[in-house]
């Protein structure tokens, strides 16, 4: 009942009311209001389910609330959307494609921030060595992101070669690439740390 009121407010097309509150959750979002932007993902989805021929637009809706959930910790509730999203796009795109696995990247990253850095490297790597030719702050941060779970795992001196791969890939960003070179230099220096050489 709410969902046909709302779409009545957009002249009964359900698609551009999905398109008004994703627009908002987004925005809801960018201001760090989470739990708004939850609730508007959560509104806007019924929305997308009736929007004929609009299959992306209604994964990624459920693509950005799995990612807010993830940012507020509430892992349990982002996962299974993840797999959804993952299994969907696997079957439109392809089990190789880069949104595909892209989706299985975040899912080693959640593993990651849950504590289960086994999982997360088995994960991160897949990633890495199936992504092809991804953008140089894609990649560079991917590398990074692989470093330091090594770290983590305590294998500091493979943990090198990994962080100087993140700072090569920086270097190849067109404009300013500070973020992803900082966040290379930072593990590259506390790999060397950890293996008892004097920090660069």
């Amino acid at each position: 009942a709410l969902a046909d009121e709302a779409a009545a407010r957009t002249h009964g097309d359900p698609r551009a009311e999905a398109e008004r509150l994703y627009g908002q959750a987004i925005l809801e979002w960018r201001r760090g209001h989470l739990d708004v932007a939850v609730a508007l993902h959560r509104k806007a989805q019924p929305f997308y389910d009736r929007s004929e021929g609009d299959e992306f637009g209604r994964l990624r809706n459920l693509g950005q609330l799995a990612s807010v959930l993830g940012s507020m910790g509430h892992f349990d509730e982002a996962r299974p959307l993840e797999h959804q999203i993952h299994d969907a796009f696997s079957r439109l795109l392809g089990a190789d494609s880069y949104v595909t696995l892209t989706v299985e990247e975040n899912l080693a990253l959640d593993a990651w921030e849950e504590g289960d850095t086994a999982a997360a490297m088995v994960g991160q790597r897949r990633f890495i060595d199936r992504a092809g030719a991804i953008s140089p702050s894609h990649l560079s941060t991917a590398l990074a992101n692989y470093g330091w779970m090594l770290i983590e795992a305590g294998r500091a001196a493979e943990a090198t070669g990994w962080l100087e791969r993140a700072l090569a890939a920086a270097g190849k960003i067109d404009g300013g690439h500070d973020e992803e070179t900082e966040y290379a230099l930072v593990g590259f220096g506390v790999a060397w740390l950890e293996r008892g050489q004097p920090r660069l």
